[in-house]
């Protein structure tokens, strides 16, 4: 299943244009969309992951992949986890694992239960985000925390990716510094992309756990926004509803990821 979803993306990036060229310095997200069935146990998945994580580990150390992660998703749906792989380029990601990053990685019994991986869960759906905006990052993943994901329709000839990282930018950077948040980003919809798609743009607000319990409430996020753009400015911004449409909101739980590559 994973070799078949290699070969249909590496034509996908053929069919979008000139992405693969024009990857360099971004960081993409390719997002892999897991259900569990009632017959199968989480466990049992997680576990399969666990053999997949050598192999990321092994991309990553290459350089060939920037980190994986493999989350628990809460208000999904269908999904019940996501894996996310980050890539500064799309040209890495057509050959994600060459064959020589698996000699000696595994014993036959391993390699028996990595075949069949598509036993242990569903597979739904894939996408491609590019991040576009990001506060507390500096283009690195940070798999420990948890992401709460707000996924967003740009209203009609409203260009919200631009709202979001100029405006909205400088309120999570003033969060971060009041401790009300880790990190945050805004990504936009690469894949599958159009008009037609339910939603175009994600944003992503990273918490530590005890952070969780102590989310924004109105009052704490008009002091945030007054501090990050002046109580003038803060009274400028223009409703949410007039320029995108929240459509829904997941929240990742860390399961699994990669260690950042290695120095030496």
């Amino acid at each position: 299943m994973k070799k078949l979803f290699v070969a249909t993306f590496a034509f996908t990036i053929f069919c979008v244009g000139d992405l693969a060229v024009q990857a360099q310095n971004r960081i993409f997200a390719i997002i892999d969309y897991m259900h569990i069935p009632e017959a199968r146990r989480a466990e049992d998945y997680i576990a399969v992951e666990k053999l997949w994580q050598r192999r990321h580990q092994k991309a990553v150390d290459a350089g060939i992949c920037k980190g994986w992660a493999l989350y628990r998703v809460e208000n999904g749906g269908r999904t019940d986890f996501v894996t996310v792989r980050f890539y500064d380029s799309l040209d890495k990601s057509i050959n994600p694992w060459p064959e020589s990053l698996s000699q000696g990685l595994y014993n036959s019994d391993e390699i028996k239960m990595m075949e069949g991986t598509q036993d242990s869960r569903q597979f739904i759906f894939s996408e491609v985000h590019e991040r576009i905006a990001e506060v507390g990052l500096t283009g690195r993943m940070d798999f420990s925390l948890v992401n709460v994901r707000n996924y967003m329709k740009s209203m009609p000839d409203k260009n919200a990716l631009n709202i979001e990282a100029t405006v909205y930018s400088k309120i999570h950077a003033e969060a971060k510094k009041a401790g009300l948040i880790e990190a945050w980003a805004v990504s936009k919809r690469v894949y599958p992309s159009g008009k037609n798609m339910d939603w175009d743009y994600s944003t992503s607000n990273w918490f530590t756990k005890k952070q969780m319990t102590q989310r924004w409430d109105g009052k704490k996020w008009r002091k945030t926004v007054e501090a990050a753009l002046g109580k003038e400015e803060a009274g400028k911004l223009p409703d949410n509803a007039t320029w995108r449409t929240a459509i829904r909101k997941e929240i990742w739980y860390p399961i699994l990821a990669t260690e950042p590559k290695s120095k030496k």
